[in-house]
């Protein structure tokens, strides 16, 4: 999410300003617990207002999105449009179009991530030359 606060704002810049970042990448992925929690009529305490930016994403679409029975369906198309949304409001940053006036090459791009069901919290499964041993000179 594009949220429009001071830090965010510090953080881009410093990333655009003097670390010349040239690509930025506003991704997002299917089965969103925030975008399905948005699309609710649920009160969820304090992350109601994190929701409320997903939100507005719903009241600009909401035609497009009410359209849509399936409710998978609807919670992915959900999603991207808040990413195409979110590139939008990246794009309408002040600091960012001094970048494009300046003829600077600065890329906003848009990604969904897909989950390939890898994941690992251990050694388990590595082969035994990349399991590291605290005892020294042990060789293989």
């Amino acid at each position: 999410m594009v949220v429009h606060t001071e830090y965010e704002y510090a953080l881009l810049f410093y990333a655009v300003k003097i670390l010349k970042v040239k690509h930025i990448i506003v991704c997002g992925h299917y089965s969103c617990g925030d975008v399905i929690s948005a699309m609710q009529k649920k009160q969820f305490g304090f992350i109601h207002n994190w929701l409320r930016y997903i939100k507005d994403v719903y009241r600009v679409h909401q035609q497009e999105l009410d359209d849509i029975d399936d409710k998978e369906e609807r919670a992915n198309k959900y999603v991207e449009l808040n990413i195409i949304e979110q590139v939008l409001n990246l794009s309408k940053i002040s600091f960012l179009n001094e970048e494009w006036e300046k003829g600077e090459f600065l890329y906003i791009h848009d990604r969904i991530l897909k989950n390939l069901n890898v994941t690992t919290n251990n050694r388990e499964g590595l082969e035994s030359v990349f399991q590291f041993s605290k005892k020294a000179g042990e060789i293989f």
